[in-house]
């Protein structure tokens, strides 16, 4: 009886086994298969991207929809967007083209707009104030040199890296009344010693400092992403506009160093638009890498969007910072930017999100028809949602 029963329950087992065995075969072909999907959609971008607007010759990012122009914030894309996708030769071109036409000669920073002039030739674009930088160029310059040191195994860039990091804070980094670190817009708001420091939230690149603050240890990077926390969070707390709360944060704001106190920026309108969208992805990012807590928390506080998709099946281009639609339009960028979020706080929505907002249109190929911004940030969103990142950031 004994010998049966064993007998019977050895053959169930090995049974069990089996099955078990051939659904983790299967599903792990399964998932190989869509791992590859994704790695050749997010190929297939980059290289349309490059075709259409990375000059092959000389590694200069040309934003057609702009008269051709140049940014140091489309020179850190391409350089981020090639170090994440192993494409040593295009980052080698892009870096060394920022270097020797963005390169300001005061310091190890870059002047943010380059393109035609007014008398035909090309360079800076002084009459507009291109020579002055714009932090988040640099901050993403810095963070792919780091990301490229480690992938390829090169001090060097790790040390061109460090040196734009040191003129990042000497530079851009205001110490407030209180102890709070804020980090200014470009370079004038601390070097003229304002009062009110003009900022934009989106170039709050907190997965970056926690990077700076392992390559130069001297500087206070951690202290800064806590304090760009704190800012981020006193948005929301702040009524901007109206007697309604603010439920999303805005493209620009002015900090007064002084009083801590959080005003509309003079001169912009207080949207949440093709700047701040920037914010949820960059702090996906950070939880993505770090899995902190602040990051975390300020994610479950832009509930909005979440309760925007469930009630409407769609989110907007752009809103003001209440809620507002402003530009009724849907962008497959948008979207992409925000799917980590949404994988983060809702999962359900960002497969929702995926499979009705963004394959669709990237399976017809109208991705073939975007726009420089477009390009870039559709790109982004798939790519941190796909975990391409994490090898390379990891």
């Amino acid at each position: 009886m004994n010998n049966k029963f064993l007998y019977y329950f050895s053959k169930k087992t090995i049974l069990v086994v089996g099955v078990c065995l051939i659904l983790s075969i299967a599903l792990g072909i399964v998932f190989v298969q869509n791992s590859n999907k994704d790695k050749q959609l997010l190929n297939s971008l980059w290289t349309n991207y490059k075709s259409q607007y990375i000059d092959k010759g000389s590694g200069r990012a040309i934003d057609e929809q702009s008269d051709g122009m140049t940014t140091s914030e489309g020179q850190s894309y391409s350089m981020l967007r090639a170090v994440i996708s192993g494409d040593k030769s295009t980052f080698d071109k892009s870096w060394q083209w920022t270097k020797d036409n963005l390169r300001r000669i005061e310091d190890n920073l870059f002047s943010w707009k380059w393109g035609k002039r007014k008398d035909n030739s090309y360079g800076v674009l002084f009459e507009t104030g291109g020579q002055n930088v714009a932090f988040d160029g640099d901050i993403d310059i810095a963070f792919s040199l780091i990301l490229a040191s480690k992938k390829w195994n090169n001090k060097e860039y790790l040390d061109e890296s460090k040196a734009i990091i040191k003129d990042i804070w000497s530079k851009g980094v205001v110490v407030s009344n209180s102890g709070k670190l804020i980090l200014a817009s470009n370079d004038l708001e601390k070097k003229y010693n304002k009062t009110n420091i003009v900022v934009n939230p989106s170039y709050f690149s907190t997965y970056a400092f926690h990077s700076f603050a392992k390559v130069t240890p001297e500087l206070e990077w951690n202290r800064l992403a806590d304090d760009c926390y704190f800012f981020l969070n006193k948005i929301l707390d702040t009524k901007l506009i109206s007697d309604k709360p603010t439920v999303l944060p805005p493209d620009w704001i002015n900090i007064d160093k002084e009083k801590l106190t959080i005003t509309p920026a003079e001169n912009k309108k207080i949207l949440f638009g093709y700047d701040a969208i920037r914010i949820p992805w960059r702090v996906a990012l950070d939880y993505n890498q770090n899995r902190n807590e602040p990051a975390l928390n300020y994610m479950k506080k832009l509930g909005f969007l979440s309760q925007e998709f469930q009630n409407k099946g769609m989110i907007y281009t752009v809103y003001d910072i209440v809620g507002n639609v402003v530009e009724n339009s849907e962008s497959i960028w948008v979207y992409s930017s925000l799917l980590e979020f949404f994988n983060i706080v809702d999962q359900s929505k960002s497969q929702s999100i995926l499979e009705s907002k963004i394959l669709p249109k990237l399976k017809s190929n109208n991705y073939k028809n975007m726009g420089y911004y477009e390009s870039n940030w559709t790109w982004f969103g798939l790519a941190l949602n796909y975990n391409v990142f994490k090898s390379t950031v990891d």
